[in-house]
């Protein structure tokens, strides 16, 4: 009877120990995978936000340089264009600017030079034509007072003298109008040049506009394609972003799953 109690005793015993062997060694197991599973959640959790802020890093910092090019590029653009045309233009109103002074300056000096030439003809025939004509009269008045056959004489030679103050007179005419045709001549040549490279600048500046409105069409090609290739960059690390995004949103579930099972 002892025997039977304390071989049951033991027994009970034995089954005791087992069992609370059993119960920690499983809870030690519980708790150890327990905790396992937790430090792999927390791991892969910690690694898909760290990969999450990475590459959302990543994606603005390629935005940035991305929008710094595109408005680094489009700066350049209008700068350089705004000097090349204005330096152009500077450079043609200053062409004009000299070439018409120019011009104007030959001709003024070739009116004033005619205007004094014809002058000069002018007051020449003019001091000739009273020159003879007081040799003439004076001849003539010389001539009266000595004797008939003198007088024939004095009155041819006062006659080829009326002759000679004829010629000079219409010399002194056809002088007056060959140089009056030489100032008019000039004067209308250098309208006709003023009016000649007045019209040759406008057909130039009408050619500089054509080619500003040409540069605009481009400038406004180049601007869609900058404005496309911007949006490209974005959208290109936008997708990254989120393929990465959800690649690790997998990854973390994959894991999660893992653990649990």
């Amino acid at each position: 009877m002892m025997l039977h109690l304390c071989l049951e005793r033991s027994y009970y015993c034995y089954y005791y120990y087992y069992y609370y062997y059993y119960y920690y060694y499983f809870n030690y197991y519980y708790y150890y995978y327990y905790f396992n599973y937790y430090y792999y959640y927390y791991y892969y959790y910690y690694y898909y936000y760290y990969y999450y802020y990475y590459y959302y890093y990543y994606y603005y910092y390629y935005y940035y340089y991305c929008c710094c090019y595109y408005y680094y590029y489009y700066y350049y653009y209008y700068y350089f264009n705004y000097y090349y045309y204005y330096y152009y233009f500077y450079y043609y109103y200053y062409f004009y600017y000299y070439y018409y002074y120019y011009y104007y300056y030959y001709y003024y000096y070739f009116y004033y030079y005619y205007y004094y030439y014809y002058y000069y003809y002018y007051y020449y025939y003019y001091y000739y034509y009273y020159f003879y004509y007081t040799t003439t009269t004076t001849t003539t008045t010389t001539t009266t007072t000595t004797t008939t056959t003198t007088t024939t004489t004095t009155n041819y030679h006062h006659h080829h003298h009326h002759h000679h103050h004829h010629y000079y007179y219409y010399y002194y005419y056809y002088y007056y109008y060959y140089y009056y045709y030489y100032y008019y001549f000039y004067y209308y040549y250098y309208y006709y040049y003023y009016y000649y490279y007045y019209y040759v600048l406008l057909l130039l500046l009408l050619l500089l506009l054509l080619l500003l409105l040409i540069q605009l069409l481009l400038q406004q090609y180049n601007y869609t394609y900058f404005y496309y290739y911007y949006y490209y960059c974005y959208y290109y690390y936008y997708y990254y972003y989120y393929y990465y995004y959800y690649y690790y949103y997998y990854y973390y579930y994959y894991y999660y799953y893992y653990c649990c099972c």
